[in-house]
């Protein structure tokens, strides 16, 4: 997904612009120094990443229980579990 993202050096954001951007989505990072205005975008772009790879890695766990469960069959699963082997 295109993220829409601004980054303004020394410069103020009027209350219209920052709700016009809020309203199209657009994330802006405001400061005086260069480098923190940087430094804000790569914390909130890593974070963003994370999110999404956790999204990712929670689906294909929920993915692999589903071909599990068609693989072996309710009861092996209940079996597994109780064997602390799977968690349910």
């Amino acid at each position: 997904m295109l993220e829409k993202k601004i980054l303004a050096f020394e410069v103020k954001v009027t209350p219209e612009a920052q709700k016009l951007a809020d309203k199209l989505g657009v994330k802006i990072f405001v400061g005086d120094i260069m480098h923190e205005v940087i430094e804000a975008y790569m914390k909130n772009l890593k974070d963003e990443k994370e999110k999404e790879l956790a999204a990712v890695e929670e689906e294909a766990v929920f993915r692999l229980f589903f071909v599990a469960l068609m693989l072996l069959g309710w009861d092996q699963m209940q079996w597994l579990q109780k064997q602390e082997l799977v968690r349910l």
